[in-house]
């Protein structure tokens, strides 16, 4: 702290100068000091040109320690608008929001960019959470409905609409996928002059090169589905968008007439409207004709899978009566059937299903209760590892010991592990080929359920995140979700 002498010095310097108080103007910034002298008007007077000051706000000093600074290299000051290092509160006026003055611009692209890099200004309603994004100012160059989209974006957008000329606004419309693919499209309704907000990002965080465009009294369906226009900017045009789909111009009206007739490539029966059509259907399903001429014939067509005569109606006669090709329990028509199956019959001592195994030697009881080992939990130890890919296995010819609160009612691999240091981590499957369920208990494999999740971020893999002390030991079950479901596994953990 400067002492009362050598502000007074200051201060008589100053008023033996002629130098004059300075009021603040607009943005909370001190007006410029046309003062060249280098010397400070004294406490408690503002001045914008002196190089060492003790007053209380300076909008040029390199030490300072004022209340308030605005230029300020190294402060200690309660506000700071511009300083590279700061005690005081969150600078103000650091992130410009909204960007861009777009005026009333409206056609394709009226803004691009990347929102790579760019600050967090606004958290909309929809799209998973926020993200960098790109804000730009916009004023209805009339009254009407006004449609933007983010079409030709390089990657999964958001868009959001926000009343006012700022960006606290009420929000008036959020979209994640109304555009082209994982594009965004957004309307409102506005009276001429109203200014919006309008705010692109990333779907869960995304960025990357966006394009905006605004347009007016777009409608919300494709209006006509033979224009060759995307009537409804959603980047799906005439029958390629779904409000086609229920237009004659859009429909196979006839599904035998060798034509495509509504041009979507697909000809007759190979076309989805023609699903069901008489044309299309195995009518008879003995007449050793291919009656809807896809290749198929009687048993053999789908169409006939539940036909009398397609169907093996006795597992254990010996014969084939579908003539399939396959007798009795070799015939997919009789998985389950009793005389197929010796699972639930594992501890009757005898060979229920005549395939020559009886009970726990037959591959049918493997994870049967009767034929089950001990609970081989946990399978292995992993210590305190994180990474990608810290454990990998198989759950192939495994059985399932547990489900979690969530399901996993298939076979499931085991882990032990440690947390090396408290706080939070996330484990997850990503990159193991089949459908899993990932939970995990505290301490052992009986212990307290932590956390379970079935379908995580990514497709049918599994995430799971928990809040662990240093040194607290988990089992990690990933698990599958049928008993169907095998494959190579692979778990990953991030740690804080």
């Amino acid at each position: 702290m400067r002492s009362t002498s050598l502000v007074l010095v200051f201060a008589l310097l100053g008023l033996a100068a002629g130098c004059s108080n300075r009021q603040h103007t607009g943005g909370g910034f001190p007006a410029p000091d046309a003062s060249t002298d280098g010397v400070d008007a004294g406490p408690g007077v503002e001045d914008g040109g002196g190089s060492s000051d003790a007053g209380a706000a300076d909008a040029g000093s390199m030490s300072d320690a004022g209340a308030a600074d605005a230029g300020s290299a190294s402060d200690a000051g309660a506000m700071d608008a511009g300083s590279t290092s700061d005690a005081g509160p969150p600078d103000a006026g650091t992130v410009a929001c909204p960007g861009d003055d777009l005026g009333g611009a409206l056609g394709d692209s009226i803004a691009t960019g990347s929102t790579a890099g760019a600050a967090d200004a606004v958290a909309p309603s929809c799209g998973s959470g926020g993200g960098p994004d790109a804000t730009f100012l916009w004023t209805a160059p009339s009254a009407g409905t006004f449609t933007f989209v983010t079409n030709g974006s390089g990657f999964d957008t958001v868009l959001s609409i926000r009343s006012g000329d700022g960006c606290t606004g009420a929000e008036l419309a959020c979209n994640d996928d109304g555009g082209e693919g994982s594009r965004s499209r957004a309307s409102a309704t506005l009276a001429s002059g109203d200014a919006v907000v309008l705010v692109v990002e990333g779907f869960s965080g995304a960025t990357g090169d966006f394009v905006l465009s605004a347009y007016e009294g777009v409608p919300d369906t494709e209006t006509a589905c033979t224009d060759g226009a995307d009537d409804d900017v959603d980047g799906d045009v005439d029958c390629d968008d779904y409000d086609c789909d229920s237009d004659p111009a859009c429909t196979e009206t006839a599904c035998a007439d060798g034509a495509d007739d509504d041009g979507d490539g697909y000809t007759d029966c190979d076309d989805s409207d023609c699903y069901g059509d008489p044309a299309c259907t195995e009518t008879e399903c003995t007449n050793g004709a291919d009656d809807d001429g896809d290749g198929d014939t009687d048993c053999e067509d789908y169409d006939c899978d539940s036909d009398p005569a397609c169907i093996e109606t006795d597992c254990a006669d010996g014969a084939d009566d579908d003539g399939d090709g396959e007798v009795d329990c070799l015939d997919y028509d009789c998985y389950g059937e009793a005389a197929c199956g010796e699972a639930g019959m594992c501890d009757s001592g005898s060979d229920d299903d005549g395939d020559g195994r009886a009970d726990c030697a037959d591959s049918e009881c493997t994870c049967d209760a009767a034929c089950l080992g001990s609970d081989p939990c946990p399978g292995s130890t992993l210590g305190g590892v994180t990474g990608t890919g810290v454990a990998t296995g198989s759950n192939v010819g495994l059985c399932g010991f547990r489900t979690g609160s969530c399901g996993g009612d298939g076979a499931e691999i085991t882990f032990e592990w440690t947390a090396p240091s408290g706080g939070t981590y996330t484990f997850d499957t990503i990159g193991t080929t089949y459908d899993t369920v990932l939970y995990v208990l505290d301490g052992t494999c009986g212990g307290t359920e932590l956390g379970c999740n079935d379908d995580g971020t990514s497709g049918l893999t599994s995430e799971v995140t928990v809040t662990l002390t240093a040194g607290q030991t988990v089992i990690v079950v990933v698990d599958a979700y049928a008993e169907y479901e095998a494959g190579a596994a692979v778990l990953n953990i991030a740690g804080p």
